[in-house]
């Protein structure tokens, strides 16, 4: 990994953990279209970060046969415990990127999920 790529992932981390600091979220995860994990943060003890792979991967499948995909194209999963898994599909760096979330049901996640994307946007 180059550093520069190593630098975009630090600061891809360092933001997700930051937003779930605000308890909207407990694990966090940024996929590319193919489903390769570009970066992640957080923990729950509801969804492993290889079930959360495991959810982007059939998310993925299922948003590629309703192309063309959309920006900002959502898919949320009510799972137990008031947990949403949240899988945002956006537009960045010439490639369809998936930010997935284990998300609390009671709070606000949209607006605070769309600052991330936005901010991804801005990077390199």
């Amino acid at each position: 990994m180059t550093a520069n790529a190593y630098s975009v992932q630090s600061e891809l981390e360092s933001l997700m953990a930051e937003s779930g600091n605000e308890g909207r979220w407990e694990r966090m995860a940024l996929f590319s279209g193919e489903g390769l994990l570009m970066a992640a943060a957080g923990d729950s003890p509801a969804v492993s970060q290889e079930r959360l792979l495991e959810f982007a991967f059939a998310q993925i499948e299922t948003v590629r046969m309703l192309e063309p995909v959309t920006d900002g194209t959502e898919i949320t999963l009510r799972v137990p415990d008031d947990r949403l898994l949240v899988f945002r599909f956006f537009k960045a760096w010439d490639e369809t990127l998936v930010l997935a979330a284990v998300a609390n049901r009671r709070k606000g996640y949209r607006r605070a999920m769309g600052r991330i994307v936005a901010r991804i946007r801005k990077m390199v």
